[in-house]
């Protein structure tokens, strides 16, 4: 247990204990892509109980492929996610935000245009190369602005079959260009 209170770091980033609350979606959408006023109290609460990192739940990095949810995909949203970092440096903990874009799962483009259980019944539109550099350089963008509203760090959410893990798997990624086929042509994006 001891370990438990101790600081660890990643990379730069040193974290004051071990104890995290991971990513979580709690339904607490906002029609303007914000943080909801009842999730500043939500996390304060954690911080005050001590957590050393906090990582926010899905943040849509992208414009395309996306979802109904908390953006980080334009500079409207720094306002929203450095008050939040706030929130959170108030008690010395930590704060990295989850960057995702939805993809297929959520009824829109996907690395290839295919029929998949993980899509829950629709044929997303496959995306164009151009859409995919555009995508890429979204989600660096939305690295930069965590940055900039003082995030100590990022998430990239790979998991559930969102676009991240739709590209690493040969079952939703057909695709024979530079971003399908092989596992290191699958992992470019």
């Amino acid at each position: 247990m001891e370990a438990l209170f101790r600081p660890i770091r990643f990379g730069p980033v040193e974290v004051p204990n071990r104890i995290a609350l991971a990513p979580m979606g709690l339904g607490f959408e906002t029609p303007d892509e914000t943080w909801p006023e009842r999730y500043f109290p939500f996390i304060e609460e954690r911080c005050r109980g001590e957590t050393g990192l906090i990582i926010t739940h899905f943040t849509n990095a992208t414009s395309l492929a996306t979802a109904p949810l908390v953006g980080s995909y334009d500079d409207r949203f720094l306002d929203t996610h450095r008050r939040l970092a706030e929130v959170v440096h108030r008690y010395q903990s930590k704060i990295f935000l989850q960057i995702a874009a939805m993809g297929g799962k959520g009824g829109d483009a996907a690395p290839s245009a295919i029929a998949s259980p993980n899509y829950y019944g629709t044929v997303p539109r496959e995306l164009t190369v151009a859409e995919i550099r555009r995508i890429i350089q979204d989600f660096a963008r939305a690295a930069g602005r965590a940055r900039r509203a003082g995030c100590d760090g990022v998430e990239l959410h790979g998991g559930h079959t969102y676009l991240v893990g739709a590209f690493m798997s040969p079952h939703t990624n057909r695709r024979q260009d530079d971003y399908g086929g092989d596992f290191e042509r699958r992992m470019r994006f």
